[in-house]
């Protein structure tokens, strides 16, 4: 009964048989990948679709036309709201919810949502798919220890997409944040002629 995003919209881009014909779903998320696969669900005969977003609608990282359709298509939301369990024992059944309020600002700028004491409730769901924390890891750049970062978690580059360490280049979601393929492939070609010069 969880199916994580990105594997539910890989299946289904694979043809793969994905089951979702009158099932309640919950997506749990508000970016991008969240309201394609509450879309992607909705399209592939779930009787009920919510969208769990933490934060504000006006805060979703997705972009606000795809939002917008989402709405229009009858895909219910529920902001200001996070998941504290999933329910039932071999399958889901249900997740329990919790209200949240806007706190102290965040490192990134942002008013951290806090949970509401007394808020919680069960929202019936048959299937779960968490589409939350896609991040860069950069662990992998341990070598690299002299790379600057900007706020929002990116590589700091410059415009031809040259890094604060010497020789080394970013681009697509590692510069950019979350975007678009045309857009990550175009600095990937940028990349090739910044390095070839």
């Amino acid at each position: 009964g969880v199916y994580h995003g990105t594997m539910f919209l890989k299946d289904v881009a694979l043809g793969k048989k994905v089951d979702v014909k009158g099932k309640r779903v919950a997506v749990v998320g508000g970016g991008a990948v969240a309201v394609d696969a509450a879309r992607t669900a909705l399209r592939l005969g779930a009787s009920k679709v919510h969208i769990v977003y933490r934060r504000t609608r006006g805060e979703m990282p997705a972009w606000e036309e795809e939002v917008h359709a989402a709405a229009q298509e009858g895909i219910q939301f529920h902001f200001l709201t996070n998941p504290v369990a999933a329910i039932g024992t071999d399958h889901v059944t249900g997740v329990k919810l919790q209200a949240q309020k806007l706190g102290e600002f965040d490192a990134g700028g942002r008013r951290k949502p806090v949970p509401m004491e007394g808020s919680e409730y069960v929202l019936d769901v048959d299937l779960l798919i968490p589409a939350i924390g896609q991040a860069m890891q950069v662990e992998c750049l341990g070598a690299c220890q002299d790379l600057s970062f900007e706020r929002a978690g990116t590589i700091t580059v410059s415009p031809s997409l040259a890094t604060t360490r010497a020789g080394v280049f970013a681009a697509g979601d590692a510069a950019l944040g979350p975007a678009t393929v045309v857009e990550a492939v175009a600095q990937g070609n940028q990349v090739a002629v910044a390095v070839d010069n």
